[in-house]
């Protein structure tokens, strides 16, 4: 567990402006426990906790999370600060707002639960970045405990009336400065992208940071992730769900 505080420590001192080069030692936490405990470390220090990202790479794989601080969640329309993110890896998601809190560990939570929970959906833009030297450059246990790569997340409007739609299907189109970059229709890879909140909600509560009432829950990327510049604009759009803009300063 000493590896575990160290890499926190040095994830921590890598946000705060610290270089990364070749000749740091970053040891990669032995299994995905450690890299959460790593995760809970570093969001204890950054901040509450106000977001969560969670995916899984097939309907039958097991999810993978990362609890979100309020400082990297924006809204639409918003310009994100040029000191927010190093690298900017632009990918659209479907997002989920909380309206209540799922806090007793006692119980298992169901997709019944979760369907009781949500209030609304939106499309999110979520920002990939990383305190390394570049994307993907380290183990990937390394990136997974580096909050799976989250450098921000930006919240469209909120879609109250979601309840007719089953998410099996998404028509999706991603525009960089303008010029489409991706439009397709697709199935998310996780299928029902809700049994994701139903796990989340129950991972949440074994690490001891419950899902809580105005949370946002981004479920995995739509697009895959295209990397832009410094000085972009970029604009997300799940067909009936909504759309979401922003300036990437």
């Amino acid at each position: 567990m000493s590896n575990v505080n160290t890499l926190a420590r040095q994830l921590l001192d890598l946000r705060r402006g610290k270089n990364f080069s070749p000749e740091d030692t970053l040891i990669a936490p032995l299994n995905e426990t450690e890299a959460y405990h790593v995760q809970d470390i570093v969001a204890h220090d950054l901040g509450p906790v106000c977001g969560w990202k969670v995916g899984a790479s097939s309907s039958s794989a097991t999810p993978a999370a990362a609890p979100l601080h309020a400082a990297s969640i924006f809204t639409e329309g918003d310009t994100l600060p040029a000191s927010t993110c190093r690298f900017l890896g632009v990918e659209v998601e479907l997002a989920f707002r909380l309206g209540s809190t799922l806090n007793d560990s006692s119980r298992i939570y169901t997709r019944a639960d979760i369907l009781d929970a949500v209030t609304s959906v939106h499309t999110v833009l979520e920002i990939l970045d990383t305190r390394f030297a570049e994307p993907n450059s380290q183990h990937p246990l390394l990136h997974f405990a580096d909050q799976q790569n989250h450098g921000a997340l930006i919240v469209g409007p909120a879609l109250p009336d979601w309840r007719s739609h089953t998410f099996e299907q998404a028509d999706v189109r991603l525009a960089i400065d303008g010029k489409t970059a991706f439009n397709s229709v697709i199935t998310p890879p996780p299928g029902d992208v809700l049994r994701l909140l139903a796990w989340l909600a129950n991972h949440a509560c074994q690490r001891g940071i419950p899902l809580k009432a105005g949370d946002i829950v981004t479920t995995g990327s739509l697009t895959g992730t295209i990397y832009v510049p410094h000085g972009t604009s970029v604009l997300g759009e799940i067909a009936d769900i909504g759309r979401v803009a922003a300036f990437l300063e």
